[in-house]
């Protein structure tokens, strides 16, 4: 069995873990790390369907995928975008009967939170704190000696999905 998180951005990632080590390891090295496969369409880049259900034909899976949310000044179409693609990534886990979690960013960052709450100056998730920045901190607290890939211009797609699948793993258990 496979646990696996999902950024579902055009710039997320596929973060994918044995269910055994999930919990317990904290070494990136166990998880295969992913770009989201994209293709250009009309003009637009989408979630490429076929090369996605390449990489998620792993056997057996739990899948936890963020919900699309509106970012900010994202326009409407940048909005459709990101639903368009969070639709037909579902879709894709649908068709290969892998069991999965749509979970809002604030309900995986606030568990993330309490699961770090016992390390040295541990994330905290506040209004006035970029999201980003306290996930990375997530990241290194939970991933010790894993500095060099959580340098501070780590792309936050990469991040988030090793931190969704750590969330799939707790809410799995």
């Amino acid at each position: 069995m496979y646990i696996v998180g999902i950024d579902p951005g055009i710039k997320g990632y596929i973060a994918i873990v044995k269910e055994e080590k999930c919990l317990v390891t904290r070494d990136l090295s166990d998880f295969e790390l992913i770009k989201m496969p994209i293709e250009n369409f009309g003009g637009r880049n989408i979630v490429d369907t076929r090369k996605l259900r390449e990489i998620l034909t792993i056997g057996a899976a739990k899948v936890v995928i963020e919900e699309p949310h509106f970012v900010g000044k994202q326009s409407a179409q940048s909005l459709m975008t990101s639903c368009t693609n969070f639709g037909r990534i579902l879709a894709v886990l649908d068709i290969l009967g892998h069991a999965y979690k749509t979970v809002r960013a604030s309900e995986w960052q606030l568990a993330v939170q309490k699961a770090c709450a016992g390390y040295t100056d541990p994330p905290v998730y506040r209004k006035k704190d970029p999201a980003k920045k306290v996930s990375l901190r997530a990241a290194q607290c939970i991933f010790s000696g894993e500095d060099d890939l959580f340098a501070e211009k780590v792309h936050d797609g990469l991040v988030d999905a090793i931190l969704l699948a750590r969330y799939c793993g707790w809410i799995s258990n």
